[in-house]
């Protein structure tokens, strides 16, 4: 699992610490090393000079003599040491401070106490202390390297968890921030490539969801504003035609133009069933409406699917559909629905007339049981619909080419599929080009008392 930036940004503040301190721990353990080897060859080293002055002490003149000062100066400037030498007790020669080093420091392992014999036999004492100490300049050395190896890996520390927090964090913002831009200029497709499972991640696929929402929020705004558009041309489009034929015939029989009676009752039949025409679609936008608007009135109650489908057969009308034949397929046994009669009765009336209208001479009417769905198919052998119709054929006023002179409003099958999805169910259709086609109504079985008949 990756470790969140939460984590990441305690690991990183444990590593800039603990790393630092650790080069720093090993810096100075490997200084202890060395001062101990170094002091040991110090020592090594006081002892070789003791030796080498004390026979020097063999070869100084009186203490008392001019030349001893002299010889004095030679020997301290010889070993680069500062040299105090004393007789009887009392300082005869040197400096009063002989152990303190140039940076101030004091050094006492650095000073040589050495007691000799002059020429003459006088017993001389002697300290020689270096004027700069060879440990304290490498003690110091060795501190600077440590205190730089962990200011060295300080720095490195810090660099790299600032490459890294900045490719985690500042690089996906980065690409947040062009894609906001992108969005605010129009363009939604532009998503924000995600691999990571942190907090930055989880910002990214909402901002990512955030898009898409709104982009699908867009398309189906405009969606709406086209079907809006259409609707409103087949609107007009559908009240023209009727009212323009009822105008066309109220002016005849106003101007006189039709004197027969049989032709003035001819005209008042087809203005009255333009009549119809208009109330029956203004009645359809009603129901459309209420349905968009889920104000349609749903009467559900408990019937028997066989009932149902009796009513149904029952309340179809032969003489409506001259020389059809309406086919009673399968029957699966009866059961349960929870339903407003009166709404599917409508459904189903304009299912069958539509297969009627527009088949070629054979319906057929057949129910089945699938688990707690029940169907019923009703099928056609017209001439079939291709893709591009299916797609469109729920659309409200959407009509085929062969359906477009027929008189009906081109909402009846948007209407029953809304009603159909209000009672729970769906409302689908399947056809071939040439091989006819069914319309499949699914209801929602209910589960008690399932034994109606």
């Amino acid at each position: 699992m990756m470790a969140t930036l939460k984590v990441k940004m305690i690991i990183a503040l444990i590593s800039v610490i603990v790393i630092p301190l650790a080069v720093t721990a090993v810096s100075l353990a490997l200084l202890s090393q060395n001062i101990e080897r170094i002091s040991s060859e110090i020592d090594d080293s006081h002892k070789q000079t003791t030796e080498e002055i004390q026979l020097l002490f063999q070869e100084l003149p009186p203490v008392t003599s001019d030349g001893f000062d002299q010889r004095m100066d030679d020997i301290s400037a010889s070993y680069q040491a500062a040299l105090q030498v004393f007789y009887q007790g009392e300082p005869i020669y040197g400096e009063e401070e002989l152990n303190t080093s140039p940076n101030g420091l004091r050094f006492n392992y650095a000073t040589i106490s050495i007691e000799g014999e002059t020429s003459a036999g006088e017993q001389v004492q002697a300290e020689l202390s270096l004027k700069s100490s060879e440990l304290e300049s490498r003690i110091i050395k060795y501190i600077l390297i440590s205190i730089g190896s962990g200011v060295l890996a300080l720095l490195l520390t810090i660099g790299i968890w600032v490459w890294l927090l900045s490719r985690s964090v500042i690089t996906p913002l980065k690409a947040v921030y062009e894609a906001s831009e992108e969005a605010r200029k129009g363009n939604l497709d532009y998503p924000v490539p995600n691999g990571k499972k942190d907090e930055v991640g989880r910002f990214i696929s909402s901002f990512n969801l955030m898009r898409q929402e709104i982009k699908d929020s867009f398309a189906k705004k405009q969606a709406y504003e086209r079907s809006r558009q259409e609707l409103i041309a087949g609107i007009s489009h559908d009240l023209r035609t009727p009212l323009s034929s009822i105008q066309g015939y109220v002016e005849g029989l106003r101007d006189g133009v039709v004197k027969s009676e049989e032709r003035q009752h001819q005209y008042l039949n087809i203005i009255h069933k333009k009549t119809l025409q208009v109330d029956r679609l203004i009645e359809d936008l009603f129901d459309l409406t209420k349905l968009e608007l889920k104000k349609l009135p749903i009467d559900q109650q408990r019937i028997s699917s066989s009932s149902f489908t009796e009513d149904m057969i029952e309340a179809i009308s032969p003489a409506d559909h001259d020389n059809k034949i309406l086919t009673i397929g399968d029957m699966a046994p009866s059961v349960t629905l929870f339903i407003d009669p009166v709404r599917m009765q409508q459904v189903m009336t304009n299912l069958v007339d539509n297969a009627f209208r527009y088949g070629e001479n054979h319906v057929v009417v057949s129910t089945r049981l699938i688990k707690n769905q029940w169907y019923m198919d009703i099928s056609d052998n017209g001439l079939g619909m291709h893709e591009e119709m299916l797609e469109k054929i729920f659309t409200p006023f959407y009509r085929a080419d062969y359906a477009r002179n027929d008189g009906g409003s081109g909402l009846g099958l948007s209407i029953a599929k809304s009603i159909v999805e209000a009672h729970g169910g769906a409302l689908t259709v399947s056809s071939e080009k040439g091989e006819g086609t069914t319309f499949t109504v699914s209801l929602p079985v209910k589960r008690k008392d399932n034994n109606i008949s």
